[in-house]
């Protein structure tokens, strides 16, 4: 599987999606997070997290599973956050905000000093190369902001929240 849906203590949805996202996962993923968004009380909203740094691609129609299976419900969302993710990730993302008529934030993401420079010493690329020879990576990530500004994950009160 990959992603995975939790909801957050700050009442929060986060959505972590790792590789390829086929049309039956993007249906399934999709309906997890109206699940989700069920659990939180009716009079709430709650801010989307998308955590998308390895996520490689997506379907066309996993991605409209997304938008209608939200449609209805989108006046429950306060904003869409994506974090990391490639520029055809991000522009997907950036459709669904604009279909369901939300606020959009992107957040980008680095990979740690360590693990650039264990990558760096293993492919042959020396500290003070040029830009263009470096790589964006993904691996071992934190926030680009101080911390995580989201908060951790916490366990679920109720079976399917």
């Amino acid at each position: 599987m990959p992603w995975a849906v939790d909801l957050t203590s700050a009442q929060e949805i986060r959505v972590q999606l790792t590789g390829y996202l086929d049309q039956a996962e993007g249906v399934a993923s999709a309906r997890a997070v109206l699940i989700k968004l069920a659990c939180v009380q009716a009079d709430r909203s709650v801010d989307l997290v998308l955590e998308v740094p390895t996520m490689s691609g997506y379907h066309r129609e996993a991605r409209l599973a997304w938008q209608k299976t939200l449609w209805k419900h989108r006046g429950r969302i306060n904003r869409m956050v994506v974090v990391g993710g490639n520029s055809v990730i991000r522009m997907g993302a950036s459709v669904i905000a604009m279909s369901l008529g939300v606020p959009l934030l992107t957040l980008e993401v680095e990979a740690s000093p360590e693990l650039e420079a264990e990558v760096d010493a293993k492919v042959g690329v020396e500290e003070d190369a040029p830009a263009p020879h470096r790589r964006r990576r993904t691996g071992s990530m934190r926030y680009r902001t101080a911390g995580n500004p989201f908060g951790r994950l916490r366990e679920a009160s109720q079976p399917h929240c």
